[in-house]
């Protein structure tokens, strides 16, 4: 009985060497680059746009009638914060993705740049989220246009 030949297995991919020469795993999967820049300037951009829209707002409210103030200012601020909680929830999955399986930094240092941007991402959108809450209860301490 003739058998016919089987096909070897394909080998498996070799590991790419880094500048310092120590192969790098090609399996591994960097994280998303616009998801550490969204958790790392998501809280800065939102909190910029809020307080456009503040000023705005306040240049206004003695033309404007008091609810159409209240809804542009606190609209903002809400909109402002929760685009700054999902940059730093982002931020945190992005953390939490790069240091689930308790390593430092894998091979070839990129997940230690990663891993920074995204606790830095954690971090400042903790304080973005202060500093959005603070600004947008300001017309409770301060009254607009007197």
């Amino acid at each position: 009985m003739d058998v016919a030949p089987t096909a070897s297995p394909a080998p498996a991919a070799p590991a790419a060497p880094t500048a310092s020469g120590a192969p790098v795993d090609v399996d591994i999967v960097p994280p998303s680059s616009w998801r550490l820049w969204f958790g790392l300037l998501g809280g800065h951009v939102s909190w910029t746009l809020q307080l456009v829209a503040a000023y705005y707002a306040t240049s206004l409210v003695c033309h404007l009638s008091q609810p159409a103030y209240w809804a542009l200012h606190y609209g903002a601020a809400l909109v402002a914060l929760a685009v700054t909680g999902a940059a730093g929830a982002v931020s945190y999955r992005q953390w939490r993705r790069l240091h689930g399986d308790g390593t430092a930094e894998a091979p070839g240092g990129r997940s230690g740049r990663s891993a920074l941007l995204a606790v830095l991402g954690v971090l400042l959108s903790a304080i973005y989220l202060l500093v959005i809450a603070l600004s947008g209860a300001s017309p409770l301490l301060v009254r607009p246009c007197h």
